[in-house]
């Protein structure tokens, strides 16, 4: 029998903390970025909670998120007793789930966006209850690491979990160095099995009880469920953050995150695992921190002041953080994922498991029970130790958008679905087995009617074979293109590192056969056929006018393709639903405006500028391949859509193109702000490229700066294109 421990009871002080606090200031706003959450579960309908999702929560897709919600916000009468219920909170989906509750990964480009996201209400507190593992040599991407620092300029408190691998590593955004990370204790105080730590970064994370903690699901109709994981432990601080935050207020003091950050970690007690790194810099210990608050408020009785300051100011400098910080632990370790249980509890006097999810997630929630990690059972729980409230639960009204992932029986529009801007590589998928069969029967007949020779001996008869579906749909003879309008049977996707983003649908608007033959084009040009020579060359050797035998034209197939020249395309649309790809996985249906369709590679951007020199033009394909990984995303946000935009039109403003060859100039980083300019009905950013001298890196850096107006589907740059100098010393790296 699994025993269920109040959490509360694992927590001495909160009750004190709750009546000093009134359970929490509504002037202060907690974040979530989780899944889903239902905001119409009976634990959540009296709190102060806006959404920034654009859907209709829905039982089964809510399931994490929820469950996180609760242990912060959750009403105390409705059985799950929230830590912080009267504060304010924003939850912003970073996750998704399918059909059957199965959370799906998200990547650190979603955190980021999540973060930029949710910044714009100014929060005090960001709560982000998963992670993502650096393999070996890997490192925090850049967007994230941008929007990480940008809380730490605006004093907003990040907190994560480190992760549930029970490894010698915390995931990111946990290890970066303005994070709190938060690990789990079991009801003894030792850290739990599965609790991830760092013997580089302990001293930035405590630890927090994780271990069977009381908490809401939607799947339930109102009854309590029980999970385990450093996700709860890290909602659990998030909360008493809020409450230390609301005790500043009551004493009169400005709420200050950062200051809070540092009262945490410097009033935990010790663990009893002491010496091991897991155990992080301690266990969060409420009063200890609410005596320090009280210190730095002046309201302590302690007189130990220091003699050029008062001890309030004395005690705030030294809990204020300081300039010279610890690098990103960079985890020398590769692990496989592991999966993510969070199983109901039973009805009053059921001591049998009514229901269990398992989820193959970046946010990985575990039973801690299980000697090897990731090998859970279901969970015997003891009946609830409060009784349940029966609460009539109503369809939420939070979010009037569109939203397909979580809203699939809403309708898409013009009007309501979300706007995106991306750029990745083409692909396709065949959706079902059926179809598979029909295009491996078809690309079959048509490769033995192929006459012997050159070309045959490039090509398959597979329908995985890229080249050879491009080579199929843009076949063409006497009669014309036979199989082009077989290209309306695929399922045309938009790929970011070999990973299907969207799929390309005509659920808002019918598909012209212009677009179609555009995505046959595209894929063309990823595989390195030059669709237009191909398709004369094929008429004439359908046709009798060439020996197949003969050498194939130049130019129709490119030969020797640099690795790093990789051929990218737009997609400007709408998200319009989700498309079934033939694995069973889902993802996001874009119905794309037609003029907006692009495609390029660097190298042919770059030999469009008639650029003199080889370096030259080596240098400028370096700087715009390292902007495209670094800046990878799924192009929804006005940011994302301002920044994909001015990656694409760089190469149009030929000044910048002009200076930063000629200085031989380097990419340092790059930033997305509001823009100053204002236009009625409009949405502007300011996409600013900041260059460096790497043979003299004491050099002044010069930045360019773009207004891109990003309210239509296809944005457009406005005004004219700005630059200036500045020391390297006041450059954010």
């Amino acid at each position: 029998m699994r025993k269920i421990v109040d959490v509360y009871s694992l927590l001495p002080g909160i009750e004190k903390l709750w009546a000093e606090t009134v359970k929490g200031n509504p002037d202060i706003k907690i974040a979530i970025l989780d899944g889903p959450v239902d905001l119409s579960h009976h634990s959540l309908t009296e709190a102060k909670i806006l959404s920034l999702d654009s859907h209709r929560s829905k039982g089964v897709k809510s399931t994490h998120g929820t469950f996180v919600s609760s242990l912060i916000f959750g009403l105390h009468r409705s059985g799950v007793k929230g830590i912080a219920p009267r504060c304010s909170g924003l939850v912003k989906s970073i996750y998704r789930e399918d059909d059957n509750g199965k959370l799906l990964s998200c990547t650190q480009s979603d955190i980021a966006q999540g973060i930029m996201s949710v910044l714009q209400y100014k929060p005090d507190v960001i709560n982000i209850s998963g992670g993502q593992r650096l393999e070996d040599g890997e490192n925090i991407i850049t967007p994230l690491k941008n929007a990480l620092d940008r809380c730490e300029r605006e004093s907003v408190l990040v907190v994560a979990a480190s992760g549930n691998e029970g490894t010698n590593t915390m995931d990111v955004p946990a290890s970066y160095r303005t994070v709190l990370g938060v690990g789990s204790i079991g009801d003894d105080g030792q850290p739990s099995i599965f609790s991830n730590g760092s013997p580089d970064s302990h001293e930035q994370g405590i630890m927090a009880p994780g271990e069977n903690i009381i908490g809401a699901s939607p799947l339930t109709n109102g009854e309590k469920v029980v999970a385990s994981g450093t996700s709860f432990s890290t909602a659990l601080v998030s909360g008493v953050a809020g409450l230390l935050l609301s005790y500043q207020k009551t004493l009169g003091v400005t709420p200050d995150p950062l200051i809070i950050r540092n009262v945490l970690k410097k009033s935990v007690s010790p663990c009893p695992d002491t010496g091991q790194f897991k155990c992080m810099t301690g266990i969060l210990a409420i009063e200890r921190a609410m005596r320090l608050v009280q210190e730095l408020s002046g309201r302590s009785n302690t007189q130990n002041k220091c003699k050029c300051h008062s001890g309030k100011e004395a005690a705030e400098d030294k809990m204020r953080p300081s300039d010279k910080t610890n690098s990103l632990t960079i985890n020398k370790i590769s692990m496989n994922h592991e999966t993510e249980v969070i199983p109901s509890i039973a009805e009053e006097g059921d001591q049998k498991v009514i229901q269990e999810q398992v989820v193959a997630s970046s946010i990985q929630e575990v039973d801690q029970s299980s000697h090897s990690v990731g090998d859970a059972m279901p969970l015997e729980s003891e009946p609830p130790l409060v009784e349940t409230v029966q609460a009539k639960v109503e369809p939420s009204d939070i979010g009037l958008s569109y939203n397909p992932a979580s809203d699939p029986g809403g309708y898409p529009t013009f009007q309501n679905s979300q706007l995106i801007n991306a750029i990745g590589q083409p692909s396709y998928n065949l959706g079902t087995q059926n179809n598979q069969d029909t295009f491996t029967a078809l690309m079959r007949t048509w490769y033995e009617d192929l006459p012997k020779g050159k070309l045959k001996d490039e090509l398959t008869d597979s329908p995985h074979d890229h080249k050879s579906m491009a080579a199929f749909l843009l076949y063409r003879n006497s009669e014309g293109y036979p199989n082009v309008f077989m290209g309306s049977q695929l399922i045309w996707l938009l790929n970011m590192n070999s990973t299907p983003i969207y799929a390309i649908s005509p659920k808002l608007a019918d598909f012209r056969s212009s677009i179609y033959l555009t995505l046959q084009q595209f894929l063309a040009d990823n595989v390195g056929i030059d669709s237009s020579i191909y398709s004369d060359y094929t008429l004439d050797i359908s046709s009798g006018k060439k020996n197949p035998n003969d050498p194939l034209p130049k130019g129709l197939f490119v030969e020797g393709k640099d690795d790093d020249d990789v051929m990218r395309m737009v997609l400007p649309g709408y998200i319009s639903g989700r498309t079934k790809l033939i694995n069973g996985n889902f993802v996001e249906s874009v119905t794309p405006v037609a003029y907006g369709l692009k495609d390029w590679t660097a190298k042919a951007l770059v030999n469009s500028l008639n650029l003199k020199g080889e370096e030259t033009t080596k240098q400028l394909i370096s700087i715009l391949n390292r902007l495209y990984v670094s800046t990878l995303n799924k192009g929804q946000s006005a940011d994302d859509r301002a920044l994909n935009y001015s990656l694409y039109n760089i190469l149009e403003l030929s000044n910048i193109i002009g200076e930063i060859t000629k200085d031989k100039l380097q990419l340092s980083h790059y930033q997305v702000v509001p823009s100053k300019i204002s236009r009625q009905n409009s949405i502007a950013r300011e996409v600013r490229m900041i260059f460096f001298d790497p043979m003299n890196t004491n050099k002044a850096s010069t930045t360019y700066s773009m207004q891109v107006d990003v309210s239509g589907v296809t944005p457009v740059i406005i005004g004219e294109t700005q630059k200036w100098y500045a020391p390297v010393s006041v450059v954010s790296a």
